[in-house]
């Protein structure tokens, strides 16, 4: 449903424009929770009388202070004790990178141009219907040049250079 998705990103955002980064709850629905890691947001699941003492804890001190630390996977609460929390080591990683969708496809950039080229090539010469041998046009990426009255002509789009 295009308007839960949207009022649960925009949810996310909400929280996150406020200075939250990380939420603790027993659970999370599934499009929170993948927005949370969208958004550069870490939700953490804890059992929920642990959250039930953590909420009392913000309630009755106020100014209470959470320590969560993402590379070891614990949150410490007020009270000194150690909770541990599970992280898919991907979404672990991209977080403490502070990848979200886009720059992590970024930084594979050349990696995909590489490839998109090689394609290229690879699409020019196997569907080729031209002479054999024949070089691969710059202007048309075709593998159809060749030696024509002295002039380096692709028969595919009539791009020509001479001499």
């Amino acid at each position: 449903n295009e308007t839960t998705r949207n009022a649960t990103t925009k949810g996310v955002l909400a929280l996150l424009d406020n200075g939250f980064r990380a939420f603790i709850a027993p659970s999370f629905g599934d499009i929170f929770f993948n927005n949370c890691f969208q958004n550069g947001c870490l939700p953490i699941v804890l059992p929920e009388p642990r959250v039930n003492q953590l909420l009392r804890f913000l309630l009755e001190l106020p100014g209470a202070q959470f320590t969560i630390d993402l590379a070891a996977q614990t949150v410490r609460g007020p009270d000194g004790v150690v909770d541990s929390f599970d992280v898919d080591p991907f979404r672990k990683e991209c977080l403490l990178k502070g990848l979200d969708d886009i720059t992590l496809t970024l930084s594979f950039e050349s990696d995909i141009a590489a490839f998109e080229a090689r394609q290229k090539q690879t699409d020019a010469f196997s569907k080729s219907h031209f002479p054999e041998g024949a070089q691969l046009c710059s202007k048309c990426s075709t593998a159809a040049v060749v030696m024509m009255d002295g002039c380096m002509t692709c028969l595919n789009c009539g791009d020509s250079k001479c001499g």
